[in-house]
């Protein structure tokens, strides 16, 4: 028994494909076969499913908990990772399937500087989202947004454009006009507030 709690999510993943593929090494000579009825246009929503479906499991059972869009993230990555080394595999003629792991370990090293750099990428664009639809979400105090976005960013980064945007005219932020209305017994007209 391999106790899989002990190892980094990377290798849980490594070790879920891997044996994963190892069950269709008795079949890899008819497994083009089975891949090309996947593909067949009847069976493509099936195949999705299916695809889906597993690559969920690998996720879940490596640690992957999240809610957010990280969740999107890992599944859409790790299909490409199973994918890519099942198509692999399929041409690997080295002894014990030697080359498709060593592949795996690649793209399994790529998905993770992808990783890195989709969480930096997607972090900062969801503090901004998260600022803005809050702002309109909550219909909450926009000083409060201001200061948690001043706040979630470095001290010295250029936010000149931002505070400009925010004082454009037509933002909510800025006193309402005077309107003036004609009084209905004199025709005059007053100033309301």
């Amino acid at each position: 028994m391999i106790l899989i709690f002990r190892y980094s999510m990377r290798e849980k993943i490594a070790m879920i494909i891997k044996l994963r593929l190892e069950y269709i090494i008795p079949y890899i000579n008819r497994w083009p076969e089975a891949m090309a009825i996947l593909a067949d246009p009847v069976n493509v929503s099936t195949s999705i499913k299916s695809l889906a479906l597993l690559v969920d499991e690998i996720a879940y059972l490596s640690g992957d908990r999240s809610t957010d869009h990280n969740w999107y993230i890992q599944r859409g990555v790790l299909t490409g990772v199973f994918t890519s080394t099942e198509l692999y595999m399929l041409s690997d003629r080295s002894e014990n399937f030697k080359d498709t792991w060593s592949f795996l370990e690649r793209r399994l090293d790529d998905m993770i500087k992808f990783d890195q750099k989709i969480d930096g990428v997607v972090g900062t664009g969801m503090s901004y989202l998260s600022m803005f639809s809050g702002m309109f979400s909550k219909g909450g105090n926009e000083d409060q947004y201001d200061e948690e976005f001043h706040n979630e960013h470095e001290e010295g980064e250029d936010l000149d454009e931002y505070d400009t945007l925010k004082h454009q005219p037509g933002n909510t932020d800025q006193q309402p006009k005077q309107t003036e209305q004609p009084d209905s017994k004199s025709g005059n007209s007053n100033k309301n507030l």
